[in-house]
């Protein structure tokens, strides 16, 4: 397997390329989505619809974690269209894992609700769950990615926060920058996969900033709404650890926010969505500050 930086004939990517703080950016994602993996691990709130014991939110994380080592990797080759197509997936990756959490919710909220009635009711519960299917029998989740992007948009818990990041112009621009590079659009899209041109020209550092804003947007975005939907998966582990050793840990460690997540908000989510922020901390769902 290539490594960054490996020699492919006469191929050696210059210093200031690889220097770009856009690899450092995927890094830091990298590590979060890994850590999140790990926190999200212990909570299973889908295994009566889908009889999966595993959360499904942790294997999607893990292969989120995936898609942004990929990145990383074609990136550090050279390969930048390569990388705007991933970005894309990353971006789809995003909308895939806030409409299985909505429909998910929608269809344990019937399922709770039937718990009481007749066995012909759940058995029927299960036998229509979209998710089950999506997990067990390889079903389509959704037909259009419109279908997603219209219930996720209409979600009322996510509306506010999906308005202040992607509302803009540029996020419907970023994404179409990354459409363009995966349907080879232009001529452009073709060269920028060719790493002479990194070494030749100047043109990669418009790229590697533009990609590293997109990053940001897609990956502050996704922060926002595991936030609201999932906000047990951002819990400091100070409670549970107290319980373990014995010791009646103060009620507020229960919404202590970890560590690794109080620093990606600081990072890319203040900084850049100033407004998203403070409505995130304004929810009060944890102590995010």
């Amino acid at each position: 397997m290539l490594s960054i930086n490996d020699e492919i004939g006469n191929r050696k990517i210059r210093k200031d390329y690889l220097e770009h703080d856009i690899f450092s950016v995927l890094q830091d994602i990298i590590d979060f989505y890994d850590l999140l993996s790990y926190n999200s691990f212990f909570f299973v709130d889908n295994s009566l619809l889908t009889s999966v014991v595993q959360n499904l939110d942790t294997s999607v994380f893990d292969a989120m974690c995936g898609t942004i080592e990929s990145i990383k990797m074609v990136l550090g080759n050279g390969r930048i269209n390569d990388a705007y197509s991933l970005l894309r997936k990353y971006d789809d990756a995003i909308m895939v894992d806030a409409y299985m959490n909505i429909i998910l919710r929608k269809e344990n909220d019937k399922f709770i609700a039937d718990l009481l009635k007749d066995e012909a009711s759940l058995q029927n519960n299960i036998k229509e769950s979209m998710i089950r299917a999506w997990v067990k029998f390889s079903k389509k989740l959704y037909k259009q990615t419109s279908d997603m992007a219209k219930e996720i948009g209409n979600d009322p818990t996510l509306y506010k926060v999906s308005q202040l990041i992607k509302g803009s112009e540029s996020f419907k621009h970023n994404r179409n920058i990354c459409n363009d590079n995966v349907h080879y659009n232009s001529w452009s899209t073709f060269v920028l996969n060719n790493f002479h041109l990194i070494n030749t020209t100047q043109s990669w550092k418009k790229h590697l900033d533009k990609m590293k804003a997109t990053l940001i947007q897609f990956f502050a975005l996704h922060f926002s709404y595991i936030y609201i939907l999932h906000p047990e998966f951002y819990v400091a582990s100070d409670y549970v650890d107290s319980l373990d050793c014995g010791i009646t840990p103060p009620e507020s460690t229960m919404n202590w926010v970890a560590s690794f997540v109080q620093t990606v908000f600081d990072k890319y989510v203040k900084p850049f969505y100033p407004d998203a922020a403070e409505y995130l901390v304004g929810l009060k769902i944890l102590e995010l500050k």
